[in-house]
């Protein structure tokens, strides 16, 4: 941080220590600077407060691993070539209320300094003027201004055309403008030789009210590979200005943003970027575009586009490359997505489709190379397997946010199609019983319980310990009732209120008339009015009214009579049949669950 007496400037200078500078994509980028000032701005150690100590110049003595050096408030009036030469790990200098004479005066000099950082000042042109000098003939190869005042003090602005009979090398890889207020309500006039910047990689002009892009942008920084001019005001014509001419467009530019700005025609952006001989990913999102307007025309070598939160609708599909590799087309509008449409793009590998209206994922989708698909905040009900067959490199499904319904009586029939009962009967089980309970009451089933049961020689299925991580919860619950003896179904008021508990009495209820025999035991914890069983637990209700359970008793005498029921219970099959007729009763008058009752999951 810097304040002049001469220069009402106050600047934050966060300084790393870069090795070197790649081409990195955007977001890499963006992300190495706000987490260079945020650690620059919170180290506490090692750090090194001399404020306020009457200094005239930096001490010698400082400790070479300094990361953040205080030096406010002192009367130091300039910076010498080698005061900070020793400080190869410092990341933040304050240095305001000093009196500088030229606070950049000194940059030059700094052979090890490679990045710059300006945050949260007011800066004049006179400075960025005197600034520009001294980058130019500098070692630095960042260059960033965050959150920034700009205020014209001059009557020109800022003129820089270089610096007459300097012959060396630019250094200057990256230079960002994140956020720049305009003190004067008016075009800054700025006026820059970027022909001299013909190593710079990286350029990021975000939020500073652009709505003219400069027309030797275009083309004279042969060098440059990302641009990035998202949050501006810019247009179709703002950004391809009609009044400009040039022989080359961007001739090495990988990678452009303009999201967040105020653009509408797709096939009008998609014939200009066939001049950009290198694009590969295009960033769209969060403009006014539609897809009207004529047909599109992509480059071959475009192969990302990010359109998300546009109004294009489902006709969007119809104006994209086919060689394009990564679709971002989330919250634009479609409502469906076909078969026929995703097989006109053969390279296709991410495809993200969030926060639409989508309803069905059709069974016919071929996209053989596809390894992501997001469709989560739709209003997709059901998604079928067949409906992923045609997605065999699918590595990650993202559907969360949609209504999605279980009805248990088709889940079932899918799950259990093909299969005979007699398989079943002729099965060995894994395990005497499957535990059905509400979360509610595991205390009784953890303490009581399960202790009780194994302690007796009784092998227990318990969801919390013995589902399949990963596996769906619909699946670990049938496959645990098909690979029990017996369902033990602990009942309680909170036991009737879970539907979880209502899909396990469901599917248990099938395995038993499956397999012809009495696979189901009831233990009451609580008293349970009839009345209060909530419709869902129809068949339940019936049960209880023939009084086919145990009741847990309060008398510590009765418990044992209880336990030792209970083991016979889980041990040997009810010849009587009993408990079969009357569920087949039950299941050809009142249906467990009714689509009417469905509700998702």
């Amino acid at each position: 941080m810097i304040k002049s007496s001469m220069f009402p400037i106050s600047l934050d200078i966060a300084i790393m220590c870069l090795l070197s500078l790649a081409a990195r994509s955007m977001a890499v980028q963006n992300d190495n600077q706000d987490k260079g000032i945020e650690q620059c701005l919170s180290f506490t150690q090692p750090k090194s407060d001399l404020s306020n100590r009457n200094l005239t110049k930096v001490p010698p003595n400082l400790s070479n691993d300094t990361l953040y050096l205080d030096l406010s408030h002192n009367n130091i009036s300039s910076l010498n070539s080698g005061d900070l030469a020793n400080l190869l790990q410092l990341c933040f200098l304050k240095l305001t209320h000093n009196g500088l004479r030229d606070p950049f005066e000194g940059l030059k000099e700094l052979e090890f300094l490679r990045n710059i950082t300006f945050v949260d000042t007011w800066i004049n042109s006179s400075v960025m003027t005197k600034l520009l000098k001294n980058v130019f003939q500098s070692g630095i190869q960042e260059l960033a201004f965050v959150n920034i005042t700009y205020n014209e003090d001059t009557p020109d602005g800022v003129q820089f055309f270089g610096i007459p009979g300097y012959n060396r090398t630019v250094n200057i890889r990256s230079v960002i403008f994140d956020e720049v207020l305009h003190y004067q309500y008016n075009y800054p006039k700025i006026n820059i030789t970027v022909a001299y910047f013909y190593h710079l990689i990286y350029l990021k002009f975000s939020g500073t009210g652009m709505n003219i892009s400069p027309c030797n942008l275009i083309s004279a920084i042969p060098s440059l590979q990302i641009l990035d001019l998202s949050d501006n005001l810019l247009t179709d014509n703002g950004f391809w200005w009609p009044s400009c001419s040039y022989s080359e467009v961007f001739p090495a530019l990988r990678w452009l943003s303009l999201s967040h700005n105020r653009f509408v025609s797709l096939p009008f952006i998609s014939r200009k970027t066939q001049d950009m001989k290198a694009l590969e990913s295009l960033d769209l999102s969060f403009n006014s575009i539609t897809s009207s307007g004529g047909t599109c025309s992509w480059p071959v070598h475009l192969t990302e586009l990010n359109l998300s939160n546009n109004n294009l609708g489902t006709t969007a599909f119809h104006c994209l490359s086919s060689y394009l590799q990564n679709i971002n087309l989330s919250k634009t509008g479609i409502i469906s997505v076909s078969g026929e449409v995703l097989s006109n793009f053969p390279s296709l590998r991410h495809l993200y489709l969030s926060s639409n209206n989508i309803h069905v994922l059709p069974d016919d989708l071929q996209a053989p190379n596809l390894h992501t698909l997001y469709v989560d905040q739709n209003a997709i009900t059901y998604i079928s397997q067949s409906s992923l067959q045609g997605l065999p490199e699918l590595r990650r499904l993202k559907a969360n946010g949609n209504p999605f319904s279980c009805s248990c009586d088709l889940y079932w029939v899918k799950r259990r199609g093909g299969q005979e009962s007699s398989r079943l009967r002729e099965a060995s089980f894994r395990y005497h019983a499957f535990i059905s309970y509400s979360h509610h009451d595991s205390l009784w089933v953890d303490s009581l319980l399960v202790p009780r049961l194994e302690g007796a020689g009784l092998s227990l299925c318990v969801h919390e310990r013995d589902f399949t991580p990963g596996d769906w919860v619909l699946n670990n619950i049938i496959n645990c009732v098909e690979e029990s003896y017996k369902t033990l179904f602990v009942l309680s008021q909170s036991f009737i209120q879970s539907e979880w508990c209502n899909y396990e009495l469901f599917f248990a209820q099938h395995r038993a008339l499956s397999v012809h025999q009495d696979s189901l035991v009831f233990v009451l914890l609580e008293p349970i009015p009839s009345d209060s069983i909530p419709r869902k637990f129809l068949k339940l209700r019936s049960l209880l009214r023939l009084q086919t359970y145990l009741e847990w008793p309060k008398d510590e005498r009765k418990q044992q009579v209880f336990w030792a029921s209970l083991r016979d219970m889980l041990r040997t099959a009810d010849k009587s049949m009993v408990l079969k007729k009357v569920a087949i009763d039950i299941a050809d008058t009142c249906p467990l669950l009714e689509e009417a009752d469905t509700k998702p999951l």
